[in-house]
């Protein structure tokens, strides 16, 4: 149904005024792509006021910039744009390069982190953390070796047939505190 330039005059005057596209078509009854159209013809900008982020979500996302993560999974996190994250970062003169963020997943590694735990830490993917750790020459921790329950069920059982726990561990290759830790909690007192 065609508009009468009546109505075209009275949305653009509402959008003159600070109201936006969607506000002022619900206003007038018009489809919301129409407003923007006829805004657009007549070179009317429509105004919406900012989103107004909280100091403490600002500070977290400085905080985690800071810390290694990128902006936009930063922004991500705390539900705000990427800019805006960029922007923060870059008020607060934190240096956003894939080298300082690097340098900083190396530095993790060299205090003693595994890869793995550098990676979470500083939100980059586990293969960067090793190759870069790789690169450079780092030795990072292994990741714990995780033994299955069938492997804990024939040791508790050598165990309770005689088996030293030096042997048990030996025989197969695992460590002492693991074994010691089964066995506690086993709560078997034949062990």
């Amino acid at each position: 149904m065609p508009f009468s330039i009546d109505v075209r005059e009275k949305v653009l005057e509402a959008i003159q005024s600070g109201m936006s596209c969607r506000q002022a078509a619900a206003h007038f009854n018009v489809r919301v792509w129409l407003a923007i159209r006829w805004a657009k013809e007549a070179g009317v900008s429509s105004r919406r006021a900012p989103l107004k982020i909280s100091d403490n979500v600002r500070n977290n996302v400085v905080k985690a910039i800071a810390s290694g993560m990128s902006c936009s999974k930063a922004a991500e996190t705390y539900g705000i744009d990427g800019s805006t994250a960029a922007k923060f970062a870059d008020e607060e003169n934190i240096d956003r390069t894939r080298d300082n963020i690097r340098a900083k997943v190396l530095a993790a590694i060299r205090s003693g982190m595994s890869c793995r735990q550098a990676a979470a830490h500083l939100n980059v993917s586990v293969g960067s953390a090793t190759r870069w750790a790789k690169r450079a020459g780092i030795e990072g921790k292994p990741a714990p070796v995780r033994h299955g329950p069938d492997k804990r069920e024939k040791v508790l059982e050598e165990i309770r047939n005689g088996l030293t726990l030096d042997l048990a561990a030996e025989k197969f290759g695992v460590k002492m505190p693991t074994i010691r830790r089964w066995i506690t909690q086993a709560h078997d007192p034949s062990t």
